[in-house]
């Protein structure tokens, strides 16, 4: 009897109707294995790394970890299986019920996820708001799919919109959010109502094989998920290997570009003649350009942290280094405009032949003493001080000697004001008037600057507040309608007072990255005073990056400034100490070879080192852990992948030809020609490899994203800029997808030679 039951027409109805749920959706085996993943990668990201190891046990890789990448893209595979039949009912219009788990989804996600935040904050009622529309939407979402009417049907799907917009007005997207995605699929399910429609409408016109096609595939869709999960792991992997080799590849280009910046980089830690240094880098055949640059050290407000300091020629930085996009909103060439002043001024000129220079000064009432000293600038840009003289309590010229060996022309940066006893916190008051110059024998005076024009001077910082020094206009006057009154708080002995024409016009301008933003507290457009090698300098915001050549982002950031400004800001407050640069960028002409290196390197000594992006990039292909051995096993990895997959495909297309012959016959005898069952079996299949490559590709590249930043450690083990930056070789994935494509209409081939050659009976004969 049971053998009997357990006949062949039992066994051709069984066959006929296969089963809807598949056993591990059945047990819910591929929820159990997502939860598996979901520990490995908590575990991963945990770590921070794949390797192991406690307090008194050698740190080695842990291989459970890395089977994160297959099992996850496994999970992809049977949870899209689960999903599969839904999406062919909807494509083909036979079923909404993949818009219907969406809607349910997607409401149930927001409205739980709004409750939790604002009860969590304390917010009792705040959810409200959001909710109502929400509610209203499911409402609507229900009673359209209830109506029995188009005209209603349409009115309901219109009435959905409101209450989307409704929501989105209370709670805007924010990309950063968790409920960002439920987000966007509430976005979703009015136009997929709309697309079903169409779709639906179309199968009613569609020709027979485009029905049959979608109707036997979301019949049995158990015979596609070991295909399908063939193709997720094999796209999976060949995108994982391509990706995490080429990135890494990519990685190690862009360590050593942003090590050096430009071809070479001389890093001078010794004091040395730095110009006579850059004459000896230019005069090397093949050298195109050398371009100075200053890096020191600065601080902010007591407490307030340091930070790195990087001026540069910012005409011509631009054209040596190398940048990428993603380092900051605008191109460096943008960002090197923003460290240049728009107009700055030019020192005060001292007339030729000038024998003395002078200013009309008196001291405040409660000043006890004070003495002024010029800061002049000679031809070649050095700062000199001349001596100090002592201010009385009535006007008087306080005058100095210009040496007759300095180099012309002169100008006037900058007039000291030296208090006779440096009292923390005693506000000192002098009277300035009338900067003039004694010419020949001392019988011609010229008045350089009155005081009654447009404002050159400012007053120098001797704090971090802005508040201790001030300058203003005075009707106590020596000569003419006004003067300059000039107060300051002492609050730092070790910084003269003073003012000063700044080189840039007003608050030097700079460029910032983001950490120095939140250490300092200061934003684009603000202004600030900031120590840079223990003098303090006037500066503002102009613009701020994510990351910079050579600079390192961690820590308490960096700021950029232009080389010349920064400099003369320096030696115009502390003109004893001549700064010049201590590095230089070098840019190579185009034919420039190995002998034009060596030339380099020739001229590098202790404190004065060279960095080669030729000689550091051979060190590094050099190790063949590095660059070398990832390429090797990227593409050892597609060459494996390739003959899974190709092998995988032919064995799946063989047992198809064999198992379908008497359907593929039966259908012939309902009158569909030989074109129309081409058509089919190649919609059929093209649906599933686009489907399984896609799906795959998807999950490698997220894998890829998740993977490589743990495998991407610096050799002090821990990250270094800049930042990894997702690169994939789709040139040879694409020899792969071919691959697949010509593998699939080989085999089509061989089936429609193979079976379309046998009609109903014949097929049926032949199976039985």
């Amino acid at each position: 009897m049971a053998s009997a039951r357990s006949g062949l027409v039992v066994l051709k109805l069984a066959s006929s109707r296969p089963p809807a749920v598949p056993f591990f959706h059945r047990y819910y085996l591929d929820l159990g294995l997502m939860v598996v993943v979901g520990v490995i990668f908590w575990e991963l990201h945990s770590r921070g790394d794949l390797v192991a190891g406690g307090l008194f046990e050698d740190i080695e890789v842990n291989e459970t970890l890395l089977l994160a990448p297959v099992l996850l893209m496994v999970v992809v595979a049977l949870l899209f299986s689960r999903f599969f039949p839904l999406v062919l009912k909807f494509i083909s219009g036979e079923s909404p019920a993949l818009l219907h788990a969406l809607a349910a989804a997607t409401t149930v996600t927001l409205i739980s996820g709004l409750v939790a935040r604002d009860l969590l904050d304390g917010k009792l009622a705040a959810w409200i708001a959001p909710v109502a529309p929400l509610v209203a939407f499911a409402a609507v979402y229900a009673a359209r799919f209830r109506a029995h009417t188009a005209w209603w049907r349409t009115l309901w799907l219109a009435a959905q919109i409101p209450f989307v917009a409704a929501y989105f007005l209370l709670e805007p997207l924010d990309t950063s959010s968790v409920l960002v995605y439920p987000a966007v699929a509430l976005i979703v399910v009015v136009p997929g109502q709309v697309a079903f429609m169409l779709l639906e409408s179309y199968a009613r016109v569609a020709p027979v094989w485009v029905s049959l096609a979608l109707w036997r595939m979301a019949r049995n869709p158990l015979q596609y998920t070991w295909l399908v999960l063939l193709l997720v792991l094999v796209a999976g992997l060949a995108t994982l290997s391509l990706t995490m080799g080429t990135t890494l590849e990519a990685r190690d280009d862009s360590r050593i570009r942003y090590e050096v910046a430009a071809d070479v980089r001389v890093t001078i830690k010794i004091p040395t003649d730095s110009r006579a240094l850059s004459d000896s880098f230019v005069a090397i055949p093949g050298v195109a350009r050398v371009s100075p640059a200053y890096r020191t050290g600065g601080a902010g407000k007591l407490f307030g942290g340091s930070f790195s300091v990087l001026a540069v020629n910012s005409l011509e930085f631009d054209d040596i280094s190398w940048y990428r996009k993603d380092f900051s909103d605008e191109s460096l060439d943008s960002v090197m405009s923003a460290v240049r002043p728009y107009a700055p001024p030019r020192p005060l000129p001292i007339p030729s032949g000038s024998a003395k220079i002078g200013v009309w000064a008196k001291l405040g009432e409660s000043t006890p003493g004070l003495s002024l000293r010029m800061v002049v600038q000679d031809g070649t840009g050095a700062m000199r001080l001349l001596p100090p003289g002592e201010v009385q309590r009535d006007w008087s010229a306080v005058t100095a000697d210009l040496p007759s060996n300095l180099a012309v022309p002169l100008r006037l940066a900058a007039i000291q004001v030296l208090p006779q006893k440096r009292l923390i916190g005693i506000t000192n008051t002098v009277f300035l008037d009338d900067i003039h110059v004694i010419v020949g024998d001392g019988e011609t005076v010229e008045v350089l600057d009155d005081f009654e024009g447009a404002g050159r001077w400012k007053p120098m910082p001797t704090s971090f507040e802005e508040s201790d020094s001030l300058l203003v206009t005075t009707r106590d006057v020596h000569g003419g309608a006004a003067a300059a009154k000039y107060s300051v708080r002492q609050q730092n002995r070790d910084t003269a007072p003073g003012i000063y024409q700044s080189p840039s016009g007003g608050p030097l301008p700079v460029v910032v990255d983001s950490e120095f933003v939140d250490t300092m507290g200061v934003g684009v457009g603000e202004a600030f005073i900031a120590s840079v090698d223990q003098q303090l300098v006037p500066m503002v915001v102009s613009a701020a990056v994510r990351f910079f050549p050579t600079m390192d982002e961690r820590g308490d950031g960096f700021l950029l400034a232009d080389f010349d400004q920064l400099v003369r800001h320096l030696d115009v407050r502390d003109p004893r100490h001549m700064r010049g640069p201590n590095e230089l960028f070098i840019e190579l002409s185009p034919g420039a070879g190995p002998q034009t290196r060596a030339q380099i390197h020739e001229l590098s000594r202790p404190g004065i080192d060279v960095h080669d992006t030729v000689s550091i990039s051979e060190s590094f292909e050099l190790n063949p852990l590095v660059t070398a051995g990832w390429r090797a096993v990227a593409f050892v990895s597609l060459a494996v992948v390739a003959f899974t997959a190709l092998t995988g495909i032919v064995t799946y297309l063989v047992f198809f030809s064999d198992s379908n012959r008497g359907e593929m016959g039966v259908v012939r005898s309902l009158g569909l020609a030989h074109g129309q069952m081409i058509n089919l079996l190649a919609l059929e299949h093209m649906l599933i490899a686009v489907v399984g490559m896609g799906l795959g590709t998807w999950a490698g590249l997220r894998m890829s994203s998740m993977m490589a930043p743990l495998v991407s450690l610096a050799e002090s083990g821990g990250d270094s800029p800049p930042p990894l930056l997702i690169t994939t070789d789709w040139t040879a994935l694409s020899v792969l997808y071919v691959a697949v494509a010509v593998t699939f209409a080989t085999m089509l081939f061989v089936i429609n030679r193979s079976v379309f050659r046998w009609d109903a009976e014949t097929a049926t004969r032949i199976e039985n």
